[in-house]
């Protein structure tokens, strides 16, 4: 069989040998050429090469048979249903958008049906005030004629009768009852349609705004200060997704926009993971002790090391330090305000009791840690207070010492403070991570009880969230559309609520 080999690059003759660094068989021209350097064997031990290739090929079509070809046939019957399921999600979605449609043309609908009321009712006002206007002309144009009919016939009697000489001009009081008006025509004012600024429609007192804008943006109006649309809370919430995070005794989560969050754990790792669970970037945290994370505005992760007694920003890879505490303070809880402000939870190692301050940079602004009677706000130990700021102002703390919520206004007054609710005496109230809402609603998680609370921003409990699926829910963060993104401790997932409607 051996005479039977030819050349690879030269097909018309023999192979002569075969070259095993380029494993090729070859004829005497190659072998004086090219391959005169390379290690070869003789045409003798051709068949035992060939045997070994035989067994090759053997292998080759075993794999591609046994384990190959079942595997990409489950992978196609995988993604066929992922396909499915992808057509049938966004047949969902089309029709929650024509649900939406329909509510948008109601309100719109009913936004006109307004303004035709508005207009019928000043039409009636304007028309009314004309038909008075028009009365007193009518009455006047009766009275005239008279009065000329009467210093007519005076005029023919004479120019020394005692009429002439008794006369009295009504031409002066003529001349007041004449009335003078200035009807102020409303008008339907509906300036030109600018991309990206919406449409605005005004008639009278009422104004109407129609602004299509990004479902991750905040509604602005032209005073430049948020407007929000008044919602409720469901009777039962909806997971609207969830993922795997993968993080070990998940503890921290800040949503950073887009549908991304940035994780942590216990393990010193913080992840920047999207809602389909795709680790989008990973980083290692100098020290992780009493870690908390935050994201400015800008979309920057900022977290606090209470070791190293700093606080410290992520801008694209680089982690540099953004600023130093003072003295002894270590640095827990964080939270940026959408004034750019930095708040954060400073105590003193050990047991010590615990302040809040605002940073603006790396400069000091305020500090928040005694009531007006001298007393401390926030409790004496080792765990961190979590901040957030609410939209009306206030500044909520979420005390995991003492387990109770704290709320003081911007200035740092004490408003009020929450412990637990008689109703709910037979379960511990144990705070953790806290968020607030367009609706100046204040949450909590809770993973003692497996509930997130929530509480009205004047103090009063409104409900507790318990489903199924909260098991541990430790971290929480939540969205520009007020969805919740709880993180699960020990499993590490990450559920996403829709708690309003």
């Amino acid at each position: 069989m051996a005479d039977t080999i030819t050349c690879v690059a030269h097909p018309d003759k023999l192979c002569e040998s075969y070259c095993l660094q380029c494993d090729v068989p070859l004829c005497k021209d190659c072998t004086m050429g090219i391959h005169q350097e390379h290690k070869r064997v003789d045409i003798m031990e051709m068949e035992s090469i060939k045997q070994v290739k035989r067994r090759e090929i053997e292998e080759d079509n075993a794999e591609i048979q046994d384990i190959l070809i079942p595997q990409f046939q489950m992978e196609n019957a995988s993604i066929e249903d992922q396909i499915a399921k992808t057509l049938i999600r966004y047949e969902s979605i089309e029709e929650s958008a024509d649900v939406y449609r329909n509510d948008w043309h109601q309100e719109v609908d009913r936004i006109f049906e307004e303004y035709h009321k508005e207009i019928h009712q000043t039409r009636d006002k304007d028309i009314a005030l004309l038909k008075n206007y028009q009365r007193d002309i009518k009455y006047s144009l009766q009275t005239m004629p008279n009065i000329v009919q009467h210093n007519t016939e005076i005029l023919q009697s004479g120019s020394h009768t005692n009429a002439v000489i008794q006369y009295k001009s009504k031409l002066t009081a003529l001349r007041k009852t004449l009335p003078k008006y200035e009807m102020g025509m409303s008008s339907f004012s509906t300036p030109p349609i600018q991309t990206g600024q919406g449409l605005c429609i005004e008639f009278g007192g009422i104004r109407s705004f129609l602004v299509s804008m990004s479902s991750f943006e905040s509604l602005q109006n032209s005073m430049g200060h948020p407007t929000y649309q008044t919602r409720c809370l469901l009777e039962r919430v909806i997971v609207k997704a969830e993922f795997s995070s993968e993080v070990d005794n998940l503890k921290h989560i800040v949503y950073n926009g887009r549908n991304e969050v940035w994780l942590s754990g216990k393990d010193g790792t913080i992840r920047h993971m999207n809602i389909h669970g795709i680790d989008l970037q990973t980083l290692e945290a100098t020290n992780i002790k009493y870690q908390d994370i935050a994201v400015n505005s800008e979309g920057e992760l900022i977290y606090s090391d209470y070791i190293n007694k700093c606080v410290n920003i992520v801008r694209g890879t680089e982690t540099e330090i953004l600023f130093e505490s003072e003295y002894a303070w270590h640095p827990q809880g964080i939270f940026c305000t959408k004034e750019g402000h930095i708040l954060v939870t400073m105590r003193v190692a050990g047991d010590s009791c615990c302040k809040l301050v605002r940073y603006d940079g790396a400069k000091v602004i305020q500090e928040i840690q005694y009531d007006k009677f001298g007393n401390c706000l926030f409790s004496r130990g080792y765990k961190c207070v979590f901040l957030a700021e609410n939209n009306n102002g206030d500044l909520c703390a979420s005390d995991t010492n003492s387990c109770s919520l704290i709320v003081v206004n911007k200035s740092g007054d004490f408003r009020y403070r929450y412990c637990c609710d008689p109703t709910l005496r037979r379960k511990p109230f144990v705070p953790h991570h806290i968020v607030t809402d367009s609706q100046c609603h204040i949450i909590l998680s809770d993973y003692v009880n497996n509930c997130l609370h929530i509480f009205h921003k004047d103090s009063q409990y409104l409900k507790c969230i318990s489903h199924p699926d909260l098991d541990l829910p430790v971290a929480l963060t939540i969205d520009n559309d007020d969805k919740l993104w709880v993180g699960l401790y020990v499993s590490g997932k990450v559920k996403v609520i829709q708690y309003m409607k």
